[in-house]
């Protein structure tokens, strides 16, 4: 059995910014605009209304041990040493518009 360890970096989903970003983006879905304005397209990180997939919570950034798919993030490096495996946040160096770190383990 293997095991990956992920983190995820979050912007928090009760904040002013989010929650009209999120209405903004509903508003186009529901009348069929799938190409969204640059501000939109920045903020959900695609330029495409149908690719973004969960509103709730807004993923800055992904990393994990076990899994080919991880982004660089800035102030998150992996951690080996000789039984252990992990990740070191450096919390000073994160990016601004993290509210959440989310670390959980996959089996």
């Amino acid at each position: 059995m293997s095991v990956s360890t992920h983190i995820y970096l979050l912007r928090d989903p009760n904040s002013t910014e989010h929650k009209n970003m999120v209405t903004a983006l509903k508003a186009l879905k529901d009348i069929g605009v799938s190409e969204l304005p640059e501000k939109l397209a920045t903020y959900f990180e695609t330029p495409y209304a149908e690719e973004v997939y969960d509103e709730g919570y807004l993923k800055i950034g992904h990393m994990s041990h076990g899994s080919h798919y991880s982004d660089e993030i800035s102030g998150v490096v992996e951690y080996n040493d000789e039984m252990r495996s992990g990740f070191e946040v450096f919390v000073k160096e994160l990016p601004p518009e993290v509210d959440i770190i989310r670390f959980y383990n996959s089996y």
